[in-house]
């Protein structure tokens, strides 16, 4: 039976390091694989969450609106969206998943975040 291996990380570490990231979840797959032990390595990588941390900028009207304009759904992304693509990763339909991040970030990736951090250095 193989196993499985699922990373979280940030929707911008993930832009940034998307070579190195799959480097890293292929030594841990060749590694497995050398011991025998087939494993399926995949990441998860949220955008904006709304929790109790993000409140605070979310809150504040000016903060809310300049993230909500490099994410094309307009929203930040719910706890359970990044549950649902968990449990689908660790179901049979996710077999032939391996090496791969999922970005659940409500499309920001597709927009680019330097057009974020542009407008944050703006309000600061």
């Amino acid at each position: 039976m193989e196993k499985l291996l699922i990373g979280l990380q940030s929707t911008r570490s993930s832009q940034q390091c998307g070579p190195v990231c799959c480097v890293q979840y292929a030594r841990v797959n060749f590694r497995a694989l050398a011991a025998g032990t087939p494993i399926r390595v995949v990441g998860i990588a949220p955008g904006l969450v709304e929790t109790p941390l993000t409140k605070h900028e979310l809150d504040d009207p000016a903060m809310r609106q300049l993230f909500m304009s490099v994410i094309p759904m307009n929203r930040p992304v719910d706890t359970r969206e990044i549950a649902a693509v968990a449990v689908f990763l660790a179901s049979d339909n996710a077999r032939s998943v391996n090496g791969e991040t999922i970005a659940i970030d409500g499309g920001s990736l597709t927009v680019g975040y330097p057009r974020l951090l542009t407008g944050l250095k703006k309000a600061s």
